[in-house]
């Protein structure tokens, strides 16, 4: 059996309470005292000074005589264990542990799960704050807590940091998570895999300076989680009829850093098959300075063809009659408050729910997101969480990348079929070589795929053949690689599948969804078109250092810009979508995160290959 510290206290309380009831019952019961004076002759067994022929005269006091200074022996061993098993482990032991700075309710929720797995040898948490209630709480559960600077080098040096397996940046902040990295990257600490936190997405850039170049890093953002972790579960617009006529609404509720990237998904994924721009409301209690910061995180337009935006005080949505939206998605940073108002939102306009979708993000409340998710009864029926921390904070998602498997195996599939893996290298190292950018550029494309799954399954469903497979080929070589490229679907699983039992005019609306998609997420990250003169005679690449690119036109005008590359791009968005079924099956070990049309695609999918 292991013993813990927690064990020991246990231990401690136990001898602690047999000193104190077999003393009294001595002395009451068996030496007539009174009750003042029994508790007065207590205390002298825990000094030591317990009266010997008290003690020979009763059989309770002589148990008490042994179990009193037993308990503060074993009091101070308890209080000296914890130093000296720190000492122990930090001088003679420290190799391949994992190190957390910080242990606010991000740091914590890692915390726990870290112990709860055999991945190292030791769990070391470094935090600045000393009156932190949640030190105690690890220290009893035999993880070693130091209170100090991380950024300081001494304090890395002390924790062994280039010894560590792992070490993950919880501070709350951008800047002391960056200057930790800066730490271990002038201690030379590259053999730990390093995950910094970045709330802000943009600064995740600063991780490609040439300082860090040798240090195996990745930054993360758990409220990007949160984000994605919704839309895989409950699809963006799910429960609208995207295929037909109608809009898809969204309100998001609080534009604080789970709203904005909230947000920032719903921008990136709300472009469907019916080619209608997501309409998205967001209300703030400080509406005006959320809607500046967001302009200059995002310089875009907000109403044009991808999307219609609007900012507008919180208190216009508790006012309103009528529930225009479909999703609404309570993001507010108290989120007390944000149960509370959408409790009251479905007692109060239940009778306009209808098949509404009513999500509130959870953060640390795992026991109230668990009420909500546990039926889907009465007002529970339009109600659901997300972003609970022991989820989006868990050790395989933030270190084992759980929530990227998709988009790395996607990315190392998509090299493979073009033949740009020369090195022959592993998913993951081909991972690790993409920027920031082209890695965002991965994971929006593969959650794309649970938007694009409805009109998919819908086919498979219909089971209606389409012709010959070979035919069907040569009819798609004629709409989409008239200037060029390369037909891949025989080398690509399901792609048969997809091209016999789907109309190629629905294929090809699948692929204008998807350069509608890629068009977005270009301009969200700051690019703009680049215009081809109509006298170029040279291709007119894309300009990465200014970001511009001439394939950023609508779909129909994508022959332009084919014509003067002599490769139809047209191809590679239909790719995209012929790829459904190596995107799906590269979603291994996230089955709890994930909506039910994928497991129907799945499904259909198996039933055909029979």
């Amino acid at each position: 059996m292991k013993i813990t510290k927690e064990s020991l206290n246990n231990i401690v309380l136990i001898l602690a309470i047999i000193t104190v009831i077999s003393a009294f019952l001595g002395y009451v019961f068996q030496l007539g005292l009174g009750i003042p004076e029994a508790f007065y002759s207590i205390y002298g067994f825990f000094g030591g000074d317990g009266d010997i022929e008290d003690i020979q005269s009763s059989i309770l006091l002589k148990i008490t005589a042994f179990t009193a200074p037993l308990s503060v022996a074993m009091l101070i061993i308890f209080f000296f264990f914890q130093e000296l098993n720190k000492w122990w482990f930090l001088t003679f032991r420290a190799q391949s542990h994992c190190i957390i700075c910080g242990l606010g309710h991000m740091g914590m929720a890692l915390a726990e799960d870290v112990l709860e797995k055999d991945d190292y040898t030791k769990l070391v948490i470094i935090e600045s704050d000393e009156s932190n209630p949640n030190i105690e709480s690890m220290r009893l559960r035999g993880a070693i807590v130091l209170h100090g600077d991380a950024t300081n080098a001494k304090i890395a040096k002390k924790v062994k940091a280039k010894s560590a397996k792992s070490i993950i940046t919880l501070t709350g902040s951008d800047i002391c998570n960056l200057e930790i990295a800066i730490t271990l990257a002038n201690m030379q600490a590259n053999e730990p895999k390093l995950y910094i936190h970045l709330e802000h997405r943009e600064n995740e850039a600063l991780l490609q300076s040439p300082l860090f170049q040798k240090l195996n890093i990745k930054g993360f953002n758990t409220y990007d989680h949160a984000a994605q972790t919704l839309f895989m579960r409950l699809p963006l617009g799910g429960n609208v009829d995207t295929m037909g006529e109608d809009t898809v609404r969204v309100a998001i509720i609080g534009a604080d850093s789970v709203g904005m990237s909230v947000l920032y998904r719903v921008l990136n994924l709300g472009h469907f098959y019916n080619g209608k721009p997501i309409e998205v409301t967001i209300y703030d209690e400080e509406i005006e300075s959320k809607k500046e910061h967001f302009l200059k995180t995002y310089p875009i337009e907000f109403d044009c063809a991808y999307w219609k935006i609007v900012f507008y005080e919180e208190s216009l949505f508790y006012a309103q009659k009528e529930l225009a939206y479909d999703q609404i998605i309570f993001c507010k940073r108290n989120t007390q408050q944000s149960f509370a108002d959408a409790m009251r939102l479905v007692r109060n306009k239940a009778s306009l729910l209808g098949n509404k979708e009513v999500f509130v993000f959870a953060d640390r409340h795992e026991m109230i997101a668990s009420l909500v998710d546990a039926g889907k009864e009465g007002v529970f029926k339009n109600l659901f969480t997300f972003g609970e921390f022991k989820k989006i904070c868990a050790h395989d998602v933030i270190v084992n990348e759980a929530l990227d498997g998709m988009a790395i195996q996607t990315n190392a599939r998509y090299n493979d079929l073009h033949g740009y893996n020369d090195k022959n290298l592993s998913p993951t190292q081909q991972w690790k070589e993409l920027d920031p950018f082209l890695k965002d550029s991965n994971r929006m494309q593969v959650e794309h795929l649970f938007v694009k799954l409805k009109v998919i399954n819908k086919y498979l469903e219909e089971a209606i053949p389409q012709g010959d497979f070979e035919t069907i080929k040569q009819e798609a070589m004629q709409r989409w690689f008239v200037y060029g490229g390369t037909m891949l679907w025989d080398d690509i699983k399901g792609a048969k599948t997809l091209a016999t039992h789907i109309p190629l005019d629905v294929l090809e609306n699948l692929a204008r969804t998807e350069k509608m998609r890629w068009n977005a997420f270009h301009i969200l990250n700051g690019w703009q078109k680049l215009d081809i003169p109509n006298d170029a005679k040279e291709k007119v690449k894309k300009d990465k250092d200014k970001k511009l690119h001439p394939c950023l036109v609508p779909w129909e005008r994508l022959d332009d810009v084919s014509k003067n590359h002599n490769h139809d791009f047209k191809s590679d968005d239909i790719e995209t979508v012929m790829r459904t079924l190596e995107m799906a099956q590269s979603i291994a070990g996230t089955d709890g995160l994930l909506s039910g049309e994928i497991r129907r695609f799945e499904g259909l999918m198996k039933s055909y290959q029979a």
